[in-house]
């Protein structure tokens, strides 16, 4: 089983104007025959699809990724995985619908704050309303606000999950490194890691999550993604890299990724990543 992984990242789409909507046919030319031999095709954004989170940008996302899938279908038939993997991005946020309450939440964020019940995380992502609406409108089925989904696919009895970690819940406009805190406690007895391929996907570099709380949470959320996952792709840091984390103890390989932003407004320059995935040995 070989997969393709056709990876966007920190679109920031504010305009009609923006020049990356018109260049959604080259983007699909430039892999026209990259995947010819993989039995699935995934596209993946890992964040900041828009600029502001506003429903006039998602409508102008939501015609350009249309685009492409419908594009990538044409060349690649069912290969194309019906869905597009998301995660969002800090930029992914309308704070135009910001309260107060939220504001204070996240000033001090711990699991002694969430406390025993979602209200909390709930109240959080109120300024995510739109990108779920958009997930949910772009792959035909309904998203409610959440900060982890999975995506499962089954080919040739074999099963891949995407895992996404909604680390832009308690984004804020002016965040800082270290800052921000995901709470694993809530969600890392719903993970279903029994796959043959995990890939865990994600906004935020780990360095952005606080280290000063009691449990180390950029050290808690590293570890969990790196005991299970066998590919990491992140956003948000519009550079591109790839390194292999190896667990010295398990010997467990991980591949991680992350990629340049595909619009760069200033610039004028565009970048993404394709790359392939084998069960038995990853490329």
């Amino acid at each position: 089983m070989k997969l393709g992984i056709l990876h966007f990242t920190d679109s920031h789409i504010k305009s009609a104007t923006d020049w990356i909507l018109s260049e959604f046919s080259s983007l699909v030319a430039s892999v026209k025959t990259i995947y010819e031999e993989c039995d699935r095709i995934y596209i993946v954004f890992t964040g900041d699809v828009v600029y502001s989170g506003s429903e006039e940008e998602y409508i102008l996302a939501s015609k350009f990724l249309n685009s492409i899938r419908s594009l990538l279908k044409t060349l690649y038939k069912d290969k194309v995985y019906e869905q597009i993997i998301f995660t969002p991005g800090n930029h992914d946020c309308n704070f135009n619908m910001d309260r107060q309450a939220r504001k204070n939440a996240i000033k001090n964020m711990n699991y002694d704050y969430i406390g025993d019940d979602n209200s909390v995380i709930e109240q959080c992502l109120i300024v995510q309303e739109p990108f779920w609406n958009f997930e949910s409108s772009i792959n035909g089925q309904e998203t409610k606000p959440c900060i982890y989904k999975e995506y499962i696919d089954d080919i040739q009895k074999e099963v891949v999950i995407f895992h996404s970690f909604n680390t832009a819940w308690m984004s804020s406009i002016n965040e800082n490194v270290g800052s921000l805190f995901y709470p694993i406690k809530n969600i890392e007895e719903t993970i279903n890691t029994k796959a043959t391929i995990n890939i865990s996907v994600f906004h935020h570099h780990s360095s952005w999550l606080n280290p000063n709380t009691e449990e180390n949470n950029k050290h808690e959320f590293s570890e969990l993604i790196n005991s299970f996952s066998d590919v990491v792709i992140y956003g948000h840091e519009h550079e591109r890299q790839g390194m292999i984390h190896t667990d010295l103890n398990t010997h467990k390989e991980c591949y991680i990724f992350a990629g340049e932003a595909l619009q760069m407004n200033q610039a004028k320059k565009s970048s993404f990543r394709f790359s392939s995935v084998h069960h038995k040995h990853r490329k």
